[in-house]
């Protein structure tokens, strides 16, 4: 269990910078050899997802699956609702408004730092704060 992971915020200011860093996160890390755990917080975004990771990028696709069983699943990336890492996954996306509670047992966690509108603005910094106090460094891009 890593205590500490590496924190990154990564800037975005419109819903397409939103999808095509998200896209450029997991495929990197899919390329890399990274087990990947995107955290959602409802069942519509889990299945915008993905639909999206089925799409992009254009020239192939990422496989991955959905899961909400709470069983371990042998999958590199695995979108999911729960706050368990049921792929023993060494990245966390997090796309939750709050900062997920298993975040220790990951070596990284890619966070979005989202400018698009005040509210999530609000979110993302209050989610760099509890990182703070919890003794994480954080990056930002």
């Amino acid at each position: 269990m890593t205590l500490h992971p590496h924190i990154t915020f990564v800037t975005v200011t419109d819903n397409q910078a939103k999808l095509t860093k998200l896209l450029q996160c997991v495929q990197q890390c899919f390329i890399k050899g990274h087990s990947v755990l995107i955290a959602v917080p409802s069942v519509q975004v889990a299945q915008y997802i993905d639909q999206l990771l089925w799409r992009m990028p254009k020239e192939s696709f990422l496989p991955h699956v959905i899961s909400d069983s709470g069983k371990v699943v042998d999958e590199k990336v695995v979108i999911s609702m729960m706050a368990q890492n049921i792929n023993k996954a060494n990245v966390l996306v997090n796309l939750n408004p709050e900062i997920s509670p298993i975040f220790g047992e990951f070596e990284f966690v890619w966070e979005l730092l989202d400018k698009s509108d005040s509210v999530k603005e609000g979110l993302s910094r209050q989610r760099q704060v509890a990182y703070q106090e919890a003794g994480c460094k954080i990056k930002v891009t």
